[in-house]
């Protein structure tokens, strides 16, 4: 089974206020995500949206924490402001050429499919090819239908913070062929 999930990273100096003397690096997001990211399902929590209502935007740091079975695919070190947008651009392309790739330009890792027939999907991630995150192949299908979902959970989550996305929804309905709202209803 494939789960997917979307968590908000909080503000780099709420960070600091309740860390201070530490190194922010990758280990350090790694070893206290749960006090530095909130879950997208935590978002509708009053004390959650009065602590992110400033600071929720389009450029908001998420992570995507993608698991299938027992394997973490992508975790809490790769959060980026522009990962859905890069995980759907390496859909929709997959979608029309067999192959897509997306790229997240803050943490430089890239989002590889490949779609190679019988409902199979090849999904990497890697900063670059020496430098693999991970690698897998997957159901399409169910692969597919997670990343649609979540990501209509994280886009509709910005919009109820009042984040104009019309650019950004009109890019993707053009790169998925399809209306991400109409398509899961």
């Amino acid at each position: 089974m494939i789960t997917i999930n979307t968590y908000f990273k909080k503000k780099h100096s709420w960070v600091v206020e309740h860390f201070p003397h530490e190194v922010y690096d990758d280990n350090f997001h790694l070893r206290n995500a749960t006090d530095c990211f909130v879950h997208i399902d935590e978002m509708e929590n009053e004390e959650n949206i009065n602590f992110f209502k400033h600071q929720i935007c389009k450029y908001s740091q998420t992570a995507i924490i993608i698991t299938y079975k027992d394997e973490i695919l992508l975790n809490f070190t790769s959060y980026d402001p522009n990962q859905w947008y890069s995980l759907l651009v390496a859909l929709g392309e997959a979608w029309r050429t067999g192959e897509g790739h997306g790229f997240t330009y803050d943490r430089q890792l890239h989002f590889r499919m490949k779609t190679l027939g019988n409902n199979q999907m090849k999904l990497q991630f890697d900063y670059d090819e020496d430098h693999i995150v991970s690698s897998t192949i997957l159901p399409e299908n169910e692969l597919t239908t997670a990343i649609l979902t979540e990501a209509k959970k994280y886009y509709s989550t910005l919009i109820r913070f009042d984040v104009d996305l019309s650019k950004e929804l009109a890019s993707i309905n053009r790169i998925l062929g399809i209306d991400l709202f109409e398509s899961l209803i």
